[in-house]
């Protein structure tokens, strides 16, 4: 067995370093269509499917990817309109630049976390956006539109940086700040309520000056607005045991209403976006602990990044298994939230990997109920007995949650992948990208196949260089730059025998969408 040790993020090969992120964050359905970060890069070589009426088509390629064929016809489908509202759905798409089976995919993921009293995510603001009339203005539709869709969000702001001594001033213009947005989030169809100094959610110790300790975060305001169907927006504002009012730190002021609240999102909103690295790209993905060593390890990394990102472990240390934080702009904030890609830094503390070449070194019950699951089919009898020879190496999520079965073939003399599944209960929290990093990693080439029904075939086109379709399956490759060579490829995939079972209506397991398979 081999234990995946921490990894270099920005140091992934210069055809893979671009496919970092989210799905977000973001599962045998997901296949991390993640989020965090989060499949998550707004620049990636992507392999487009190219299919006329007039048969078979092979496609090798390093442009971007056109827009689903279906964009049109979802648009127009009542089925899928947000909250009825048709012109919502067509001006979200718009937006974020997505399709509507993945803007589906996402609404729906998000909406099944959602309770009354909590909210779904935490908006912590940087000072300048409150600045900003058109920064304030994007900020405010977003926020909006998750409000409308039963995603319920609590904003979190402070004074601006040059008010740090004068209390009365910084008091001013917070609740300046506060009327603003509340009047923009109402334009745009949301209630929204200010908590201003002194509304007993925050109790302090008096520090220095005007400055405060913030000492007990008391939610019942917070959870009171959002029950009332309001945008709660905090000022980071404290009052002490004898009444005096005083400035708190924001970013303390977050980390303690996040972890009494326990929302699913934690997003850091500024004017730029995500961690950048030193060509000026966003690092789209930090699965913890793994990356944490290698991460404060690269140039890029100065002491303000180390400090955050140290921040935000400790943060996520105290949140519910299923949280994540993102650090985002405000122009940014639903293409974060609802592609595949994302649009930030995605942060998600990750179950741990191991790499096994034997099935004598693993539990083929457990690999099998997974397989089952994500599939949604019962596998062939023998399965593991046919593969035994040709095994390459398997990587497991520990607790079974997530896998990759990876042959060896004589006959191309590149490796297949055969399996790739996540649990459906993983979806949104980046194991699916995480699984394919590593995999890339470690793999200089590759090739799979995919009936033409899976719904996550996009995903597989961005991270493929080459791909051919029939009526039934699509073969995807990377490394592998001839024509001759891709063609071997092909018919050694359709030469496979499926590994599952037909499937019986009558005895269907319930399935997630499915991922790679046969």
């Amino acid at each position: 067995m081999k234990i995946i040790p921490p990894r270099h993020v920005c140091n992934l090969p210069s055809s893979a370093a671009k496919l970092v992120r989210h799905c977000s964050r973001k599962c045998s359905s997901d296949i991390d269509p993640t989020h965090r970060g989060h499949d998550r890069s707004p620049t990636r070589s992507t392999g487009c499917l190219q299919q006329g009426s007039h048969g078979n088509c092979c496609s090798m390629h390093t442009s971007t990817q056109p827009k689903d064929p279906g964009y049109t016809q979802m648009v127009k489908m009542s089925s899928f309109t947000l909250n009825g509202n048709g012109h919502d759905l067509k001006r979200f798409l718009e937006e974020v630049g997505t399709n509507a089976k993945e803007a589906r995919f996402w609404l729906r993921h998000f909406q099944k976390a959602a309770e009354p009293c909590h909210p779904f995510a935490i908006i912590q603001l940087e000072p300048d956006i409150l600045q900003d009339p058109a920064l304030l203005e994007q900020l405010a539709s977003s926020v909006a539109f998750l409000h409308r869709h039963s995603m319920k969000c609590v904003i979190v702001h402070g004074a601006p940086k040059s008010h740090a001594t004068d209390l009365s001033q910084a008091l001013a213009e917070m609740s300046t700040f506060s009327m603003q947005l509340v009047s923009i989030l109402e334009h745009h169809g949301a209630l929204a309520r200010p908590l201003f100094a002194g509304n007993g959610v925050l109790t302090a110790e008096e520090s220095s000056g005007c400055a405060g300790v913030l000492s007990q975060v008391s939610p019942q305001a917070v959870k009171w607005a959002l029950r009332s169907g309001h945008v709660p927006i905090l000022q980071c504002v404290g009052q002490s045991q004898t009444g005096q009012l005083l400035l708190l730190d924001v970013d303390h002021t977050t980390a303690e209403l996040s972890k009494v609240m326990g929302p699913l999102k934690v997003m850091f909103v500024n004017c730029t976006g995500g961690i950048t690295n030193d060509d000026g790209e966003v690092v789209a993905n930090v699965n913890l602990p793994m990356d944490m060593e290698s991460i404060t390890n690269q140039s890029w990394c100065t002491s303000p990044v180390q400090d955050k990102v140290k921040y935000i472990s400790q943060l996520l240390d105290a949140l519910p298994s299923q949280s994540s934080v993102v650090i985002t702009s405000a122009q940014s904030l639903l293409t974060e939230l609802f592609t595949h890609h994302g649009s930030g830094t995605f942060f998600k503390i990750m179950d741990p990997m191991h790499v096994y070449t034997s099935l004598n070194e693993i539990d083929t019950e457990r690999l099998e109920k997974l397989l089952e699951k994500g599939f949604g089919r019962e596998l062939e009898e023998g399965y593991f007995e046919a593969i035994a020879p040709q095994l390459h190496s398997i990587y497991l999520i520990e607790g079974y949650s997530g896998a990759a079965v990876i042959l060896r073939n004589s006959e191309t003399s590149v490796p297949y992948l055969d399996k790739f599944v996540v649990l459906t209960s993983k979806q949104g929290e980046n194991v699916g990208q995480m699984l394919w990093e590593q995999i890339r990693k470690d793999f200089p080439s590759l090739y799979w196949r995919s009936r033409n029904s899976n719904l996550i075939n996009p995903w597989y086109f961005q991270r493929s260089e080459g791909s051919w379709t029939n009526g039934a399956w699509t073969v995807f490759w990377y490394g592998c730059a001839t024509h001759k060579a891709s063609s071997l490829l092909i018919e050694s995939a359709l030469s496979l025998p499926s590994s599952f079972k037909k499937p019986d209506a009558r005895k269907a397991i319930s399935a997630s969408k499915i991922a790679f398979g046969k």
